[in-house]
């Protein structure tokens, strides 16, 4: 929790950033299935627009919703690492220093700790 004490504004930033990023990432997947079938409607096969006026529009809502949301889970998923890691440093460091040291060094250099904010956690001192 020392850590998190520390240096939660940081860590509370970095999770709005990434959240926007993993959006916006989404979104843009989502407009590219969408442009993707439109393509597909006015370029492939008749059958693909038979029996339908407004086959684009179909098929824009359905790419757009449809890849946004597939998009979203598997950010979702990435998004879950990022904050298990994330809490993990933030609680107990040490268990992240002997299970992952690089990731550790990383982490640690990023935070800017030393070993001041992260001695006191009852769990050993940092290597």
């Amino acid at each position: 929790i020392r850590v998190f004490h520390h240096m939660g504004r940081k860590a509370s930033e970095t999770e709005v950033f990434t959240d926007y990023v993993f959006f916006w990432q989404s979104l843009c997947i989502g407009l590219a299935v969408a442009i993707f079938g439109i393509y597909m409607i006015q370029h492939g096969p008749s059958e693909l627009s038979a029996g339908t006026n407004d086959a684009e529009v179909i098929v824009v809502f359905i790419g757009l919703f449809g890849g946004t949301s597939v998009a979203s889970v598997v950010f979702a998923l990435i998004t879950g690492a990022n904050k298990a890691t994330a809490l993990l440093f933030s609680d107990i460091p040490r268990v992240l220093a002997v299970t992952h040291p690089d990731q550790f060094a990383s982490l640690a250099t990023v935070w800017e700790l030393g070993p001041a904010a992260l001695g006191g956690s009852g769990y050993g001192t940092m290597p």
